[in-house]
């Protein structure tokens, strides 16, 4: 039996302690500090006054997610419009300060059921902005792969030859050893069927929410939507997106500066390579492939945020291969803000390194970001050259992509507290967050169980982003931000 078992996070919890910058002063901006929750707002606990929100203050002092969504939901008076709600987190909405658009919590929809309209936010000074719509309707579930949706301990395969064959295609494991609880979620990540979905009915649209009046006047919310008919069998559709409405990427094109091959490269090495300007020749070379693909994005992305930052602002730029590239206006913080939302289970050898130490980059928090990506190129090169016939160097640590992709959540979470208007307004900087951890456990999951990568300490810590009761704050930052359904999918929360 393999380490990394999957299984639903319980939250079920006691007094947990919210974590907190230990940076006292001397910080980019006080302005960026999250403002005092509402009048109607739950009481935070001894050791949780420090937390960014309601709905972090509450989590932290009971544990129990339901009914700090219903303690919380008043609290957000400003902020961006929020999205529909996750099943979990709905309500929860950017966070706390006066003015702006007025938050609505979607409710989660269930399969088959009608949606209700957005809980109206409540006004803010002066004039009250337009409220969001309600929360996303859920998805009818689509067809159920019962069969493969449960682990067969010890035994390989799964009881649906399609599903099985889709998914050992891409993780032999699965039919040459067991049929774990990985296997079970690789089964929607894959795309070879659906786990947690039944046959549920359409579920109907939720309104949208009118207009607020002047003076802080609170918004009605919008009408329900019509239901579909249930039908029966398996579990209701998912229900919607997490605290923000669903958006993606804006992309740069960044065409390749070079025609330079070798035949030993795989077709993604030559990609990287080949989007280096040739004017800074051998710079980045390793005799290590996977390393030299990872100080090749160093340089790309150097290149980009230099002279490719057209928001009149500081700003990074990273590199992904394909022709595509990215510019990400830096937040308001400083890089060891990150520090303390890393948690202590979660701290390997790189957090020495690049969070407490490489001081030179503490006003370029993104320097974090600069680095996973590079990381994530790396392990994405190896892979190629293993799929491509052309690996040739035994074993190879690629733990450093889904070890940063902890430390960019945690840099998130910094974010989230310490410059909430960014964060919440900004969404170039979540949405490439949510893709690029997309892109993170991906890999992970593709490469953990091949001989080339295989190394138990990186299923042991993957087990710990799931279940250490000290990362329980950043498994609850990761739902209520992108919700529960893709926390589930992509993660495994």
């Amino acid at each position: 039996m393999r380490l990394s078992q999957l299984a639903l996070v319980l939250w079920s919890v006691g007094s947990l302690a919210c974590a907190v910058s230990a940076e006292d002063g001397g910080g980019p901006s006080a302005a960026g500090q999250a403002g005092q929750v509402g009048a109607n707002s739950c009481t935070p606990a001894a050791g949780c006054q420090n937390c960014g929100s309601c709905f972090e203050r509450c989590f932290c002092a009971t544990g129990q997610t339901d009914s700090c969504v219903n303690a919380c939901v008043g609290s957000g008076a400003g902020g961006s419009a929020s999205g529909g709600g996750s099943g979990l987190t709905g309500g929860v909405g950017a966070s706390t300060s006066t003015g702006g658009t007025p938050n609505s919590g979607g409710a989660p929809n269930s399969g088959g059921t009608p949606n209700t309209g957005g809980t109206p936010g409540s006004g803010g000074g002066g004039s009250g902005g337009t409220p969001s719509s309600g929360g996303a309707p859920g998805g009818g579930g689509g067809s159920a792969t019962v069969a493969c949706c449960a682990p067969t301990t010890g035994t390989p395969g799964c009881g649906d030859a399609t599903v099985q064959n889709c998914v050992c295609a891409q993780d032999n494991y699965c039919c040459q050893t067991e049929w774990d609880q990985v296997c079970v979620n690789e089964v929607s990540l894959f795309g070879c069927g659906t786990c947690g979905g039944g046959a549920g009915g359409t579920s109907g649209s939720g309104g949208s929410g009118g207009g607020t009046s002047s003076g802080g006047t609170t918004s009605t919310g919008g009408a329900t939507g019509s239901g579909g008919s249930s039908s029966t069998g398996g579990a209701t559709g998912s229900g919607g997106s997490g605290g923000f409405a669903p958006g993606a990427v804006t992309w740069i094109e960044w065409p390749a500066q070079q025609s330079q091959t070798n035949g030993a490269w795989s077709s993604y090495m030559t990609d990287v390579i080949q989007h280096l300007p040739a004017s800074y020749g051998n710079t980045y070379y390793d005799a290590d492939k996977v390393t030299h693909v990872h100080e090749t994005t160093h340089g790309i992305n150097s290149h980009l945020r230099n002279y490719k930052n057209t928001t009149g602002k500081k700003a990074n730029g990273f590199y992904v291969g394909h022709n595509k590239g990215v510019i990400i206006v830096e937040p308001n913080i400083w890089k060891s803000d990150a520090n303390s939302y890393v948690p202590q289970s979660l701290r390997e050898s790189r957090y020495s390194l690049y969070l407490q130490g490489s001081q030179a980059w503490n006003d370029t928090p993104m320097y974090l970001w600069d680095e996973w990506v590079a990381y994530t190129n790396g392990t994405e090169s190896g892979l190629n050259m293993v799929l491509e016939g052309k690996w040739k160097d035994g074993w190879r640590d690629v733990f450093g992509s889904l070890e940063f992709t902890v430390y960019g959540i945690a840099l998130a979470m910094a974010v989230e507290a310490k410059d909430p208007n960014y964060f919440s307004s900004y969404a170039q900087f979540r949405e490439f967050l949510k893709w690029n951890t997309e892109r993170s456990m991906k890999l992970y999951f593709d490469t953990h169980n091949r001989t080339e990568f295989k190394w138990n300490k990186v299923d042991d810590y993957y087990n710990k982003i799931l279940t250490s009761p000290d990362a329980a704050n950043l498994r609850a930052f990761v739902v209520k931000t992108y919700g529960s359904a893709w926390a589930k999918q992509v993660m495994g929360i």
